[in-house]
């Protein structure tokens, strides 16, 4: 991987596209190229999730504390290489500088806190038996490969949002990187790839717009994929719970919405409106968490 073109990762290596293709990403500020990415199909879906599946077993079978140590290393991995992921965010997204720094240290916090959460994702529960000498336990186990398709707005913290809880517990993944920030998403992998991980555990797929869809269909349909993770929009949020139900494959969606913003009477009016800004238009309201005031009051008896 070079710092302005990036090809797949696929079973611990990095390879182009069966085809070869690639295609290009612009910087939305300057107008010119931010990234060049390899375009991928449904037989490199195929390769990446072969890869995951191949990996699982080994993974799942590492004790916990282990797997955290994985994440810790790439915690560490992510925070040597934040100036070089904060730099791709401003190109291929065009966000400031700070929000890629910000992005670097919610990504290495989610990490740590999954690190830290190795020995209580698989728990069991006692069940109820009918048989009094009889007693049940139901024990967690790993599902197998998890998709994770990881959105623009936030392209180093959204893959916080799935990626460590799925591997903690002793998943293999596959990421689908945004057509808009590949490079970004790129750098990321190659922490975990810096941190040791063994060959296949993590995965990523690069694709160009214009196939997003079969690649997304071959990712859902894929007899070895057991759960999708997607974060973006309502509308693509509702065909991928779609096309996961009727596979029956369970989908977790992190879709956009509005979060309430209520100002009570006693408030600070100069914080509140402060506060209401930045809640609605940070990130351009590019967020799924963006404020949505609800009411704006001076005092009670306006509240009323």
């Amino acid at each position: 991987m070079t710092t302005n073109e990036n090809t797949l990762f696929i079973g611990g290596r990095w390879s182009p596209s069966e085809t070869g293709q690639t295609y290009t990403c612009l910087d939305p500020y300057t107008g010119g190229i931010a990234s060049r990415a390899a375009a991928a199909g449904t037989d490199d879906v195929d390769r990446a999730v072969m890869a995951a599946r191949q990996a699982f077993a080994p993974w799942a079978a590492l004790a916990p504390h282990v797997r955290g140590d994985y994440l810790t290393g790439a915690a560490n991995a992510v925070e040597a290489r934040a100036k070089e992921i904060a730099t791709a965010i401003t190109a291929e997204m065009g966000g400031p500088a700070g929000w890629g720094a910000y992005n670097v240290k919610v990504l290495c916090e989610k990490l740590r806190f999954a690190a830290g959460a190795a020995y209580q994702g698989l728990t069991g529960d006692a069940v109820p038996s009918n048989n009094p000498d009889r007693t049940m336990m139901a024990i967690r186990k790993p599902a197998g490969v998890v998709v994770s398709i990881v959105p623009w707005n936030a392209p180093a913290l959204l893959v916080g949002a799935s990626v460590p809880a799925a591997l903690i517990v002793g998943n293999t993944v596959v990421i689908k990187a945004s057509e808009q920030t590949p490079l970004t998403q790129a750098l990321v992998v190659q922490c975990f790839a810096d941190a040791g991980l063994p060959d296949g555990v993590v995965n990523l797929i690069t694709n160009a717009p214009d196939n997003a869809a079969e690649v997304v269909d071959a990712m859902i349909e894929h007899r070895d994929v057991r759960r999708i993770h997607f974060t973006g929009s309502t509308r693509i949020g509702r065909i991928i719970a779609e096309k996961a139900g009727a596979h029956l494959k369970r989908a977790v969606l992190e879709l956009g919405g509005k979060a309430p913003f209520i100002v009570l009477a006693d408030a600070d009016l100069d914080r509140a409106v402060s506060a209401a800004a930045f809640g609605s238009f940070a990130n351009s309201g590019q967020g799924c968490l963006s404020a949505l005031l609800q009411k704006f009051c001076r005092c009670p008896k306006e509240c009323g």
